[in-house]
């Protein structure tokens, strides 16, 4: 402030208006606003200095000015404006950090996102219903023995089957199931005075075999063992006694099929299955007639567990 002082004294000793311009800039450097540039600085002394003064003393204030800030700079002083720019670049600083902290918050929200998706996913994977019941219906052909032999004024071997069974989904490729059957009824007719029908059950364990597995349709191929038993009953029409005979015999059965998935609860399946024969080809004899039934089933399976 002594330099400026002793300054103005050279340049116009004893001036009233000096002193003015002097009292003005001293204010004005005791301020603590902050100017963002240098030239806003100097303009906003100017303005200062400027309203004090007449037209003709104005160009003599300008150089006063920049005298003023050349003699700071070579001192190495921050001038206010210097220390504006500073406080912007806190302020950046700040608002760079507290972007990269959203920036982290949402990777964790994103990264937590993902992690409940997974368990979510895992939990669908463990909450997989296994044990199912099935209902099956269709037509079937009982494969009544039909003697070359014989005339048969009525011969009758289409017949309707009925199915039910209990499973379990051991993986992706393989389901075991136990079942119980009814495969129908077959009839025919030596003479006029008397017939003779056969009806079959079956039980059995099976296991049905994937070899893909899709979202749309699932072949299978389906194999296990059964115990059939052929019922005969042979009805005279002039008496009023029945004669009845069963054979019952452990067979293979065989079968294959398309299993559509509607959701996780149901299936609906389209099957072919064939079991064994039972019975025998004489027809002197008094067992029942051989039969070798084979089923066209449509099936519904219920996923209960």
């Amino acid at each position: 402030m002594e330099y400026f002082f002793n300054l103005a004294r050279l340049s116009i000793t004893g001036s009233r208006l000096i002193r003015v311009v002097c009292v003005c800039l001293c204010a004005w450097l005791c301020s603590s606003q902050a100017l963002a540039t240098e030239d806003e600085y100097r303009e906003k002394l100017l303005n200062e200095i400027r309203s004090s003064l007449s037209d003709k003393n104005k160009e003599l204030a300008e150089q006063l000015v920049d005298i003023r800030i050349e003699e700071e700079r070579k001192q190495g002083k921050f001038t206010l404006f210097q220390e504006d720019k500073k406080n912007k670049t806190l302020e950046n600083n700040d608002t760079t950090n507290s972007v990269a902290k959203e920036r982290k918050n949402t990777d964790r929200k994103i990264e937590s996102l993902g992690k409940i998706k997974i368990e979510e996913s895992d939990s669908s994977v463990k909450k997989i219903r296994n044990w199912y019941v099935g209902i099956s219906y269709g037509p079937s052909d009982m494969g009544l023995y039909k003697s070359s032999g014989y005339e048969y004024p009525s011969f009758k071997k289409k017949s309707t089957a009925k199915k039910i069974s209990l499973g379990y989904r051991y993986s992706s490729n393989f389901t075991f199931d136990i079942f119980y059957a009814k495969l129908g009824n077959s009839l025919f007719e030596s003479d006029s005075s008397w017939y003779e029908s056969n009806q079959a059950t079956s039980y059995g364990l099976t296991s049905k075999y994937y070899p893909f597995e899709s979202s749309i349709i699932n072949p299978y191929l389906r194999f296990g063992i059964q115990k059939i038993k052929n019922k005969q009953t042979i009805v005279f029409f002039d008496s009023p006694d029945n004669y009845f005979y069963t054979t019952r015999g452990q067979q293979k059965i065989i079968g294959l099929g398309v299993d559509y998935p509607v959701n996780s609860f149901f299936t609906f399946s389209v099957e072919w299955e064939k079991y064994g024969k039972n019975g025998t080809t004489d027809m002197y004899s008094s067992l029942p007639k051989q039969i070798e039934p084979s089923v066209f089933y449509l099936s519904a399976n219920y996923f209960f567990f």
